[in-house]
């Protein structure tokens, strides 16, 4: 049997908890999510008890791109033309 979500591309550009969990029930239902991550400090559920990143993270593909530089933001557009999902957590500023 396929999976409901099988062939889906996702981008995942959420930070906090919520967003990974989200992301993650589309992983188990068998979408393929690229987690865009900011280099150096990555996703903050890295720094928290580590089974916790181990399940929200499960399955999912990781790519680290600095959006605040134009090489981040050309690569990310390049992932975006690709995916059909895009999910994000920022706030409006």
């Amino acid at each position: 049997m396929t999976a409901p979500l099988a062939g889906v591309v996702v981008l995942d550009l959420t930070r906090l908890l919520p967003g990974a969990v989200a992301t993650q029930q589309l992983v188990d239902w068998g979408a393929e999510v690229i987690k865009v991550e900011q280099p150096g400090t990555g996703d903050y559920a890295r720094t928290m008890n580590p089974a916790v990143f181990a399940r929200t993270n499960s399955g999912k593909k990781s790519v680290a791109l600095d959006l605040k530089q134009p090489r981040g933001r050309e690569m990310l557009i390049a992932l975006a033309r690709h995916a059909d999902v895009l999910i994000e957590g920022f706030g409006p500023a």
